[in-house]
């Protein structure tokens, strides 16, 4: 009988041990999921906690933005349809942003038609961005 506990107490070792691997490689494996997703979700823009305004370019950082909710009414493909209004372009946008109507009417500031028109309002980060382009010295 003795010898019975024996194996029996060898086979729970054994058993703990290969609880304890497998338990070990679950946590390791979710431990590297976890970091591969928050490293493929960290924001870059949108609609997110984190807005990197560092170094703020037209064609890295704002023009997205703009093919994105603008370009449909104000490129120079619409610019009847959108009043001769067009930020189809570095100078073209600089223009309105020297202005002051771009960071008005994205902020949806009293007095300014807030845009897109008839359309949520950008992000904050989206927002963000073009101030921050726009405090930065509209870099191309």
């Amino acid at each position: 009988m003795w010898d019975t506990d024996r194996l029996h107490i060898k086979i729970l070792k054994k058993e703990m041990l290969l609880y304890k691997k497998i338990f070990f490689s679950a946590f390791i494996g979710t431990l590297i999921t976890m970091s591969a997703c928050i490293k493929s979700n960290q924001p870059t823009g949108a609609g997110s906690d984190f807005c990197d305004t560092t170094d703020v370019t037209f064609s890295k950082n704002v023009l997205p933005i703009l093919q994105s909710y603008c370009y449909a009414c104000h490129s120079d493909k619409n610019v009847a349809f959108s009043s001769g209004i067009s930020l189809d372009g570095y100078n073209n946008t600089k223009g309105w942003a020297d202005a002051g109507y771009l960071i008005g009417d994205v902020r949806h500031d009293a007095g300014f038609l807030g845009m897109p028109y008839g359309k949520p309002k950008l992000s904050a980060c989206e927002i963000n961005t073009i101030v921050a382009w726009v405090n930065q010295g509209e870099q191309p």
